[in-house]
C-alpha cells in the first residue's frame, strides 16, 4: 500500500499553517483555563424559545387557514343565502304579476323600467325578513330594470364577468370591502358586503342570453363572518390549549433533563481536570525521568568510551565486543531518552534548530558506522546511493543524524537475514530526497495511518513481539516538520518499505 507525497510547496504551507493553528489554539486554551469560563448550556431556555417559536409560527398558519376556510364559507353561505332571498322574491313577482293580471290594465311588461314601480312594494315588503342592504334585477341586455336605489336604475353593465356567466345560467358571487366607520383616510379596508348574482327563469333556446335576467344582491356579511370566526375559534383555542398542555409537558421533562445535564457536565468538568493534571504528572513525571537518565547514560558512555582506549591492544577480542555492545546499547538507550525529551519539546515549539551545511554522503557514513555489527550479524547488504556533488544541506547535524539513525534502525530490525537496504539521497527541485529503502516484512495496512503518532508500534514478525519503543518514528515526522519538511511511507507487506523524508535545501 503506498501513500503519495504532496507537493513541496503544498507541504511547507500545509506546515506553517498548521504551526500557526496549534499555537493559536494553545494561547485560546490557556486563556480558558486562566479566565475558568465555561458556557453553560440552558436547556429549558433553548425549549422555551424554540417552543415558542413554533407555536407562533402555528397559530400564524392556522390564523392564516381559518382566514381562508371562514372566506370560503362566506362564499358559501352567502350564496345559499342570497338563493332563499331569489326564491321569496321570485315567488312574491309571481304572485303580484298573477294579481294584476286580474285588474283592469292587465299583467305589467317586466322589460319595461316602469312597471317595476308597481311590484317595487311588493319586493320591498318581501326583503324585511333578510338582512339586504341593496338589490337590483338586470334584464337580458345588462341593464338595471328594477333596483333599492333608484338612481341605478337604467345603468347597464354588459362588461361585468359575473354579471355575464349569471346571464348564461352561473351563480356568482364577491366580496366587497369597505372602510371602516372610524377611519376617515380610508386606509384600512374590511369585508363587509357580499355580492351574489343569481338567474332568473328557464333557458331561453338559441338565444344569446339564455335567461330572462338576473337578480344582483347585496348583502351584510358581518353577522354571517362573526358567527363563522365564533366557531372557528373555538378549534384554534383548542389546539393552542393542547399546545400549552404539551408546553407544560415538555418542560417538566426538559427540567429534569437539564439537572441530569448539569450534572453530567460538572462530572465531564471534574475529569477534564483530573484529566489535566494527571497529564501534567505524566510530563512532570517523563521530563524528570528523561533527565535523571541522560546524565547517569552520559557519565556511563563517557567511560566505556575512556575505557576502549585505555585497553585497546590489551583487551581481547571478546572484551572489546563487550565493550562495543555496552557502549551501543547505551547510545540507543541515551538515542531514546533524546526522542522523548525532544519530542515533548517540539510539541510545546521549545526546540531550537542549529542549522549549519551538512555534507549528506559523510553524515550516512557516521550513522552506519555504529550498526555495522549488527548488519554484519545478520549479512544484510546495505547501500549507500549519495552522489559526491549533492549540495550540503542546511539543517542541525544532530537532528538530522538522529533522523537517520531511527530510521535505518527500523529498517535492521524488520529486515530478514540476507536482505538488502539502500541509504538514498537526490535533489528534487528545491528540495532533497533522502529515504531508507529495505525488502523486509512490511507494514500492515492498518499500521500506517498511526505509523508516526507517539507509542505507535508494529509488531516484527520475526520476533512475534513489538520491539519498538513507538518513539523513534514520532521523533522523525517533529523533527523533519521543524526543518520546514515531511516524511511519509511507502509499503507492501512481505516486499519491505520505503521511508522518505524531503527537507528544503533553503533554510
Amino acid at each position: 500500500m503506498e501513500t503519495h507525497p504532496e507537493s513541496p510547496k503544498e507541504h511547507r504551507q500545509k506546515i506553517r499553517s498548521k504551526l500557526a493553528r496549534k499555537q493559536q489554539h494553545l494561547k485560546e486554551h490557556r486563556a480558558e483555563l486562566q479566565t475558568k469560563v465555561v458556557r453553560k448550556f440552558n436547556l429549558r431556555l433553548y425549549l422555551s424559545l424554540t417552543t415558542g417559536l413554533a407555536t407562533l409560527l402555528i397559530g400564524i398558519v392556522l390564523w392564516l387557514l381559518l382566514s381562508s376556510v371562514v372566506s370560503n364559507n362566506i362564499l358559501l353561505t352567502g350564496e345559499q343565502y342570497a338563493y332563499s332571498i331569489a326564491r321569496s322574491i321570485s315567488i312574491t313577482i309571481a304572485a303580484e304579476k298573477q294579481r294584476l293580471a286580474a285588474q283592469p290594465g292587465g299583467p305589467p311588461n317586466l322589460e319595461d323600467p316602469q312597471a317595476w314601480q308597481t311590484l317595487s312594494p311588493a319586493i320591498m315588503n318581501s326583503l324585511k325578513p333578510f338582512n339586504v342592504k341593496q338589490i337590483q334585477i338586470y334584464n337580458r341586455q345588462g341593464c338595471v330594470v328594477y333596483s333599492t336605489q333608484t338612481t341605478q336604475i337604467g345603468t347597464c353593465k354588459p362588461d361585468d364577468p359575473l354579471l355575464l356567466s349569471a346571464l348564461n345560467g352561473e351563480n356568482t358571487a364577491r366580496i366587497r370591502q369597505s372602510p371602516q366607520e372610524d377611519d376617515p383616510l380610508k386606509e384600512h379596508l374590511r369585508p363587509d358586503t357580499m355580492e351574489v348574482y343569481i338567474p332568473i327563469g328557464e333557458p331561453i333556446a338559441g338565444e344569446e342570453t339564455p335567461f330572462r335576467g338576473v337578480f344582483e344582491i347585496h348583502m351584510d356579511i358581518t353577522p354571517i363572518r362573526s358567527a363563522l370566526l365564533r366557531a372557528n375559534l373555538g378549534i384554534i383555542a383548542a389546539v393552542f390549549a393542547a399546545m400549552l398542555l404539551l408546553f407544560a409537558v415538555q418542560m417538566y421533562f426538559a427540567r429534569k433533563a437539564d439537572k441530569i445535564i448539569r450534572l453530567q457536565q460538572a462530572a465531564l468538568e471534574e475529569h477534564a481536570r483530573q484529566l489535566e493534571s494527571l497529564q501534567k504528572i505524566k510530563e512532570d513525571l517523563t521530563n524528570m525521568i528523561v533527565h535523571d537518565m541522560k546524565n547517569p547514560l552520559t557519565a556511563i558512555m563517557g567511560y566505556l568510551k575512556l575505557l576502549q582506549k585505555e585497553l585497546q591492544g590489551v583487551a581481547s577480542e571478546a572484551q572489546t565486543q563487550m565493550l562495543d555492545t555496552a557502549h551501543r546499547a547505551s547510545q540507543r538507550l541515551l538515542d531514546m531518552t533524546m526522542n522523548l525529551l525532544d519530542i515533548s519539546r517540539m510539541e510545546k515549539d521549545k526546540m531550537p534548530l542549529k542549522r549549519e551545511p551538512v555534507a549528506l554522503r559523510e553524515l550516512a557514513g557516521a550513522v552506519i558506522r555504529p550498526f555495522a555489527p549488527e548488519i554484519e550479524e545478520a549479512a544484510l547488504h546495505l547501500a549507500v546511493e549519495i552522489p559526491d556533488d549533492l549540495a550540503p544541506l542546511p539543517a542541525d547535524r544532530d537532528v538530522l543524524r538522529r533522523i537517520l539513525t531511527n530510521l535505518l534502525s527500523n529498517a535492521i530490525k524488520h529486515t530478514g537475514a540476507e536482505g538488502h537496504i539502500t541509504l538514498r539521497a537526490a535533489e528534487h527541485g528545491s528540495e532533497v530526497w533522502l529515504s531508507v529503502q529495505d525488502d523486509g516484512e512490511g507494514i500492515p495496512a492498518e499500521a500506517l495511518p498511526h505509523l508516526f503518532q507517539k507509542f505507535s508500534q508494529v509488531e516484527n514478525q520475526q520476533l512475534g513481539r513489538k520491539t519498538d519503543t513507538g518513539l523513534g518514528l514520532a521523533f522523525c515526522k517533529l523533527a523533519v516538520e521543524a526543518h520546514g519538511g515531511r516524511i511519509w511511507v511507502e509499503s507492501t507487506p512481505g516486499a519491505g518499505s520505503t521511508f522518505t523524508c524531503s527537507l528544503p535545501l533553503a533554510a
